[in-house]
């Protein structure tokens, strides 16, 4: 059996695939592990960018953000919370896909059941829009797997799309309040819906006028069925299902070119996206190989992989 301290060494090896064995201990030693993820978790969510600025950050962060609401350590959830309300230029870097794949999860499952910090940070308009979609999220998910009630949950999703200064326009909470009240069949606010896409609240492009037909024109149980399947899988008890398929545990995955996102923890490859968005095929099957054993060599590609998506972000803007 691993130590707690191998444990989080394990977990913290910049370049290793994933961590099943390390993360199998952790569950089995919950009591002595969750002070260590604790301690882990504090210093970056106070001060995201001193970690930002250490050398060769290793995942434990990823593996926290699981482990923990796996856990259901409510202790964790003021971190969580912190995490969700960071700016665009914070958030990206150290969280990279995390804010969409394993925020709602992690605000939903540290909560203890109380959705007022949750609700809070769906409310901020200081943080970045992917955050605060992500708490929309955490309660829709938490409503169609039948923790919360499906019709107060849907009424205060359509208070904050009714509100005009909920967000600026083009924010990605927007999409994030549109996607979800489909998820819920929330035929109430079609009106609004069409009246926030029109109004460029939404980008059309993202989500086209025909999904809010698309959607109401099936049957209702069929909808919220669809959508429970997704929450199970997305809020899923499998305590390994979300990080096996991450795209930097991937054998080979530093070896490639472009292959960080720049938040030290790599690109899920999702095996399921909301009913809204269909799907992407999986990774393949893991494999115990280890990483290369050029760490210097690595570094120097990561250094180069994250100014290139710099560069490009800013060639986007």
């Amino acid at each position: 059996m691993m130590t707690p301290q191998e444990i989080m060494t394990a977990l913290d090896e910049p370049y290793a695939p994933y961590q099943r064995e390390a993360v199998e201990a952790a569950v089995a030693q919950q009591e002595t592990i969750t002070p260590l993820l604790l301690q882990h978790l504090e210093p970056i969510a106070s001060d995201p960018q001193r970690w930002l600025a250490l050398e060769d950050q290793g995942p434990t962060l990823l593996y926290t953000l699981v482990l923990l609401p796996h856990f259901r350590e409510t202790r964790a959830h003021p971190h969580v919370v912190t995490l969700a309300t960071l700016p665009k230029a914070l958030a990206e870097p150290l969280l990279g896909d995390a804010i969409t794949e394993l925020l709602p999860m992690a605000l939903w499952r540290t909560s203890g059941g109380d959705t007022t910090s949750i609700q809070e940070v769906a409310k901020d308009r200081n943080a970045y829009g992917h955050g605060r979609g992500a708490a929309v999220a955490a309660l829709t998910e938490a409503a169609l797997l039948g923790e919360l009630d499906v019709e107060a949950t849907k009424a205060t999703l359509g208070e904050w799309l009714a509100d005009d200064d909920f967000a600026e326009l083009g924010d990605p909470v927007w999409v994030s309040l549109l996607t979800n009240l489909l998820s819920l069949y929330a035929t109430e606010y079609v009106h609004l819906l069409r009246r926030r896409i029109h109004e460029e609240y939404i980008d059309p492009w993202l989500v086209p006028e025909s999904e809010i037909d698309s959607t109401f024109n099936r049957d209702r149980e069929a909808v919220l069925a669809e959508g429970r399947k997704w929450a199970k899988r997305h809020f899923p008890e499998d305590v390994h299902s979300h990080l096996a398929s991450w795209a930097s545990f991937q054998p080979g995955f530093w070896d490639e070119p472009g292959g960080d996102d720049g938040s030290g923890g790599g690109v899920f490859v999702s095996q399921d996206l909301p009913p809204l968005f269909g799907g992407v095929e999986p990774a393949g099957r893991l494999s115990p190989k280890l990483a290369s054993k050029d760490p210097k060599k690595k570094k120097q590609k990561r250094k180069q992989q994250k100014r290139d998506r710099k560069a490009n972000r800013k060639k986007r803007k």
